[in-house]
């Protein structure tokens, strides 16, 4: 299943190809950040626009975005 990948520009610049990253069924954020080797102690994880742990479920057509935890601080 493909899922949109939206992040920080001050993040790792692990972004896949289109900004789409295809992953199995059952894949968690925390995995989808594992594989875009984000660190989660420091980031935000937004799913379709609303915060979400790394044990969240994705569907197909989600759109993960991970934001710095600095940055979300000072918005």
């Amino acid at each position: 299943m493909l899922i949109e990948i939206r992040r920080f520009p001050t993040l790792p610049p692990h972004t896949p190809e289109n900004d789409r990253l295809d992953v199995a069924e059952g894949t968690t954020a925390g995995e989808a950040m594992h594989i875009l080797n984000i660190r989660s102690a420091e980031t935000l994880i937004l799913v379709n626009g609303v915060h979400a742990g790394p044990d969240r479920i994705l569907n197909d057509g989600d759109r993960l975005a991970f934001v710095p935890a600095a940055e979300a601080a000072n918005s």
